[in-house]
């Protein structure tokens, strides 16, 4: 009787040190696999967090490209003169960037300070269709906010203007695709392409500029030190189109026909010097 106890009772040791080393080894595993785990999970997450916020901002600048369209076709309307003047594409700009820099978040606080030290940059370029399926840019003006004051904040040129931060480009009879990969347009048409994007001006992490050349920082003085700071990014860099001290980012484009008599060869004019 003693005998089978004991055997009963060895074997149930063994059983127990059995369970308690297969435990001990499931825990060892667990240690292990979160050990490894954790870290891509957590990179993972912040990579996630970077993509939608990138793609958030690509949409934001796609709505602001098209509600420049929309507002360019209607901002005129009501008046018996309807070319559009400079103060009309300043309401347009100031408008439509609402959706990304609400109530004064787009203007020049002082010294060159930002909220979020970039700005909105809207681009208009006129473009007419040549003989022989080739086209010309005749003039582009663009839209970048510096003071609240200033309500006719439009830069002008006709082919005098850098590549280097558009995703249009500048040419004269040349093949419509070379102006923009998606244009078309035939001989005498008129388009317009609005090009929308978030535009910042001064080097990544220092002041050099700030004052003289118009370099952006935060509202307490420091600039930002990368273009993931820029957009409150852990991981990834957006695509950045680069001239020397300035930096365009998130393009987006809109392509149409304007209505008659809104926009001609010239340049708009100031709605002063409108008969």
């Amino acid at each position: 009787m003693s005998h089978l106890v004991f055997s009963s009772f060895s074997k149930a040791s063994k059983i127990l040190r059995f369970l308690q080393k297969f435990l001990r080894n499931i825990r060892g595993a667990i240690l292990i696999e979160f050990a490894v785990c954790m870290p891509i999970f957590i990179l993972l997450l912040f990579g996630l967090h970077d993509i939608f916020k990138m793609a958030r901002l690509q949409d934001r600048t796609n709505l602001v490209a098209h509600e420049v369209v929309s507002m360019i076709q209607n901002v005129s309307q009501g008046r018996l003169n309807k070319i559009i003047t400079r103060e009309d594409l300043a309401d347009v700009g100031r408008f439509a960037s609402y959706s990304i820099y609400p109530g004064k978040s787009q203007y020049n606080m002082g010294n060159a300070k930002h909220l979020y030290s970039h700005i909105p940059s809207i681009r208009i370029y006129y473009i007419k269709g040549e003989s022989e399926g080739k086209a010309s840019v005749i003039w582009k003006c663009y839209y970048q906010p510096r003071w609240l004051a200033d309500n006719t904040r439009w830069a002008y040129s006709t082919t005098s203007w850098s590549n280097e931060t558009s995703t249009v480009k500048k040419g004269t009879k040349v093949s419509p695709s070379q102006i923009y990969p998606t244009l078309k347009i035939s001989e005498g048409e008129v388009k317009i392409i609005v090009e929308a994007c978030i535009y910042r001006e001064g080097k990544y992490g220092t002041t050099e500029g700030v004052g003289s050349s118009e370099g952006m920082v935060y509202p307490d003085g420091t600039p930002p030190s990368s273009a993931k700071q820029l957009f409150d990014l852990y991981l990834l860099t957006p695509p950045e189109m680069i001239s020397g001290n300035a930096y365009a980012y998130f393009h987006s484009v809109a392509i149409f026909t304007p209505k008659r008599g809104l926009f001609n060869e010239s340049l708009p004019p100031l709605r002063a010097s409108l008969p």
